[in-house]
């Protein structure tokens, strides 16, 4: 078992979850990031699953895990796409500002205060494991990475970016 380490970034993210929407806020890099990424994420699942006929949603039926969603930002642009996105984050005023935002944008993402270490013990897969930045907050990286491994369906696909 591993855990994410409060020093490492959870104490951070606790002072400034109310500020995950405020793209001039701390996060302002993340939202200045995220159409880049978004555009790279839906190319290669879109390439690997062979989904070119789905224009407006190209994602559509595809089961994602965003782990360390934070307040939401990638999970939503998912959502917008087609993807039925389940967003998990270690950190609960996160989860509470993701709810509350893809309330407010009539958005239907399932968010999770856990683990990927405690959604393993569901036995539940997903077409797509997402973990943005979130490998260099556990202590156990080896033992992370197995578990998004676990997490991801046979034939799935992962994206795993740490700085």
């Amino acid at each position: 078992m591993y855990q994410q380490t409060p020093f490492t970034g959870q104490a951070v993210f606790e002072k400034q979850a109310q500020l995950w929407w405020d793209a001039e806020g701390p996060f302002w890099p993340l939202h200045k990031m995220n159409t880049l990424r978004l555009s790279y994420i839906v190319d290669h699942i879109i390439a690997a699953n062979n989904l070119h006929d789905r224009n407006m949603k190209p994602l559509r039926g595809l089961r994602i895990l965003d782990v360390g969603c934070g307040g939401g930002l990638l999970s939503e642009a998912l959502h917008k796409n087609g993807a039925k996105v389940v967003g998990i984050d270690a950190v609960e005023k996160n989860i509470r500002i993701a709810e509350q935002h893809a309330q407010k944008m009539g958005f239907g993402i399932d968010y999770r205060h856990t683990t990927a270490d405690q959604m393993t013990q569901q036995n539940d897969q997903y077409d797509v494991v997402i973990a943005l930045e979130v490998v260099e907050h556990v202590d156990n990286p080896q033992k992370f990475i197995a578990d998004l491994s676990n997490l991801t369906k046979k034939g799935g696909g992962g994206f795993y970016i740490n700085h």
